[in-house]
């Protein structure tokens, strides 16, 4: 049995978003994918969410009134929340990284 891939739960997610939600979470889950789509997604850790909060907070569009990419990072922390939130109601990963950030 193959195990899913973050790549593969990210799929899935996006099936599960729609509207403005969806159009927010694209842009992250794109970063997610490229820097974990390979992983299984029962080996992502919070570890690698927090990198990737952090990643999205250093290549966030920096405005006037911006606050270090805070918001971008917040922003990542959903979506990565919603992602292990749909991938373990399917059944493709035992819990939720994100969850403990």
């Amino acid at each position: 049995m193959t195990r899913a891939t973050v790549g593969d739960g990210i799929a899935v997610a996006r099936l599960a978003c729609h509207g403005s939600t969806l159009s927010l979470y694209a842009h992250y889950w794109d970063l997610v994918r490229g820097l974990y789509g390979h992983l299984a997604l029962e080996d992502i850790r919070a570890s690698h969410v927090r990198a990737a909060a952090d990643l999205a907070a250093e290549v966030a569009v920096r405005r006037r009134t911006s606050v270090d990419g805070r918001s971008a990072a917040e922003h990542m922390l959903a979506a990565c929340r919603k992602l292990f939130a749909v991938a373990q109601a399917d059944g493709l990963c035992p819990g939720n990284p994100a969850a403990l950030v």
